[in-house]
C-alpha cells in the first residue's frame, strides 16, 4: 500500500507549495538493464544567426525606415531558444545604431504565473535584461482590445507594444504541441497568444485548441492588420538545438511563409533513437524547454486528446524540474512516473494558472511519486508490458531538447548500432546511483 502524507504551506502572498511528501513505500528491486553513452551522427552547424540576421535587418531598415526616435518593441517568448540573448540583444544594438529606441516586452501568453514580475523574471533567466541587452524591459499584463476577428473572436495585444511605433516579433518556429495545422508554434501564435498574454491566451484557448489551426492565422492576421508590426524574425533549430536557419520576414509574406518553415523545423527537429520505447527517463522538465515541459512531438505523450506522434512509450519517468521553470511543473501530468524531490519543488500557482489559462488540465495531475530517482525507474522497469526488467529498451534524456548525446540500455543498443546512426561514446555499464537513490552526476549531463 502507497501512504501519501501532503502538507501545504501558504505563504503571506496567497501562493502555496508542497513542503513534505512522506511515501511508505518500495518498489521491489529488480535488474536493470546495462546502459552505455551514445552520440547521434550529425553535421556540424556552422551557421551564425546573429551575422545572417543583422544583415537582413540593416537591409529592411535601409528599404523601409523608421522615423528617427521611433520606439519599437521586441516581443521575445518564455522558450529556452538557443542563443535568443544574443539575438534580441543585437537586434536591439542595430537599432539604436540606427538612433531608434527598440524596447522589449515578454509576449508569452500567462506563463510567469501570469504576473508583471513573473514575465520579466522568466525573461531574465534566458538572458534577456535590461542589463545585458542594454534597452529597456517593459513587462505588463496590461492589453488593448483591437476588435475582433472575422469569426467574433476579441483580439488582445499589450498595450506598451501596439502604442510603439513598430513590433518585432522574434519566435522559434516549429511543431506545436497541442494542435496539428498549417501554422503552430512561431511568429504567429506569438502575435495572437504571446502578446495577447493572460487575457488573449485564455480567449483564444476557451475556443479549443482543435480550433487554433484557424484561430491561429485569423487572429494573427488580425493583429498585422491591426497593430504596427514593423516585421517578424522566425528562428529554426536543429537537431543540436542549435539555430541552423533565420529568416526576417515582411508583415505581408509572413502567413504564407511560416507555413513552408514549418516543414523545414519539422525536418530538422531531433528523435529518439526509437519510435519504441519501453521506458523513458527524463532528466528534467520545464516551461522553459517546451510549453508542455516535454515535448510531446518527442514523447509521443500528447496534453490534448487524440493527437499522436511517432514515439510510443510504455513508462515515462521525470526525475526533476528545471532551475528556470521556477516551479511550473506544466507537463508532469503526461509522466507515469516520477520522485518526491521533483514534486517538492512545484508552484501550484504557477502550474495551475498555467494549465486553467489553456483549459487543459491533465498536464497539472500527478503520476506515481516514488522517494528518489533509482524507485522511480525501478518501478518503471517492473512495469512494462510483456518484457523482463532487465530488457527493458530504455533512453534516458536529459530534457527533450537534448538529444543528440544520451544514455540507451544494452537492449535498444543493439538495434541501433546496425543503422550506423549513432556512436558509442562509452562502453555499457550498471546504472548507478548514489546512497540517496539519485542518479550518479554524469548520466543526465
Amino acid at each position: 500500500m502507497i501512504r501519501l502524507q501532503v502538507q501545504l504551506l501558504v505563504a503571506a502572498d496567497g501562493d502555496y507549495k508542497l513542503m513534505e511528501i512522506n511515501l511508505n513505500y518500495k518498489p521491489a528491486a529488480v535488474q536493470l538493464p546495462k546502459v552505455r553513452r551514445v552520440r547521434q551522427k550529425l553535421e556540424p552547424n556552422p551557421y551564425d544567426a546573429a551575422e545572417v540576421l543583422l544583415s537582413e535587418l540593416a537591409s529592411w531598415l535601409k528599404s523601409n525606415p523608421l522615423p528617427s526616435g521611433g520606439r519599437v518593441a521586441i516581443a521575445a517568448g518564455s522558450r529556452g531558444i538557443s542563443g535568443i540573448s544574443e539575438i534580441v540583444t543585437k537586434v536591439a544594438g542595430l537599432l539604436k545604431a540606427h538612433h531608434l529606441h527598440p524596447f522589449i516586452v515578454p509576449a508569452m501568453g500567462s506563463h510567469g504565473g501570469a504576473t508583471a514580475e513573473g514575465q520579466r523574471e522568466v525573461l531574465e533567466h534566458l538572458g534577456i535584461s535590461e542589463s545585458i541587452c542594454g534597452v529597456p524591459v517593459i513587462s505588463s499584463m496590461e492589453v488593448v482590445c483591437l476588435g475582433t476577428s472575422p469569426s467574433g473572436v476579441p483580439v488582445y495585444t499589450d498595450r506598451h507594444a501596439v502604442e510603439a511605433d513598430a513590433i518585432i516579433p522574434i519566435n522559434r518556429v516549429k511543431l506545436h504541441t497541442d494542435y496539428r495545422g498549417p501554422l503552430e508554434s512561431g511568429i504567429m501564435k506569438m502575435l495572437s497568444i504571446g502578446l495577447g498574454k493572460q487575457k488573449g491566451a485564455n480567449s483564444l484557448h476557451r475556443m479549443g485548441t482543435e480550433h487554433f489551426s484557424r484561430l491561429i492565422p485569423e487572429v494573427g492576421q488580425y493583429v498585422l492588420e491591426h497593430a504596427p508590426v514593423y516585421c517578424g524574425i522566425a528562428l529554426i533549430e536543429d537537431a543540436h538545438h542549435q539555430i541552423c536557419h533565420v529568416e526576417l520576414l515582411a508583415p505581408k509574406d509572413i502567413l504564407s511563409r511560416e507555413p513552408q518553415l514549418l516543414q523545414l523545423a519539422k525536418q530538422k527537429q531531433a528523435k529518439l533513437p526509437s519510435a519504441l520505447l519501453d521506458v523513458l527517463v527524463v532528466g528534467e522538465i520545464g516551461k522553459d524547454i517546451n510549453g508542455d515541459g516535454m515535448d510531446p512531438n518527442v514523447t509521443g505523450r500528447f496534453g490534448v486528446p487524440g493527437l499522436t506522434g511517432e514515439s510510443v512509450v510504455q513508462k515515462v519517468v521525470v526525475l526533476d524540474l528545471s532551475e528556470h521553470t521556477e516551479g511550473n511543473a506544466c507537463g508532469i501530468g503526461l509522466a507515469d512516473i516520477t520522485t518526491a524531490a521533483t514534486v517538492s519543488k512545484i508552484n501550484f500557482a504557477k502550474t495551475y494558472m498555467n494549465v486553467i489559462t489553456a483549459l487543459v488540465t491533465n498536464g497539472a495531475r500527478l503520476p506515481l511519486i516514488m522517494q528518489d530517482d533509482q524507485d522511480a525507474i525501478m518501478a518503471a522497469a517492473q512495469t512494462c508490458l510483456n518484457v523482463e526488467p532487465a530488457q527493458i529498451r530504455m533512453a534516458m534524456i536529459r530534457n527533450t531538447n537534448c538529444l543528440t548525446d544520451i544514455w540507451v540500455s544494452e537492449p535498444l543498443w543493439k538495434d541501433m548500432e546496425p543503422e550506423g546512426l549513432w556512436e558509442a561514446l562509452s562502453s555499457s555499464g550498471q546504472i548507478l546511483f548514489d546512497q540517496d537513490g539519485r542518479l550518479m552526476t554524469g548520466v543526465m549531463n
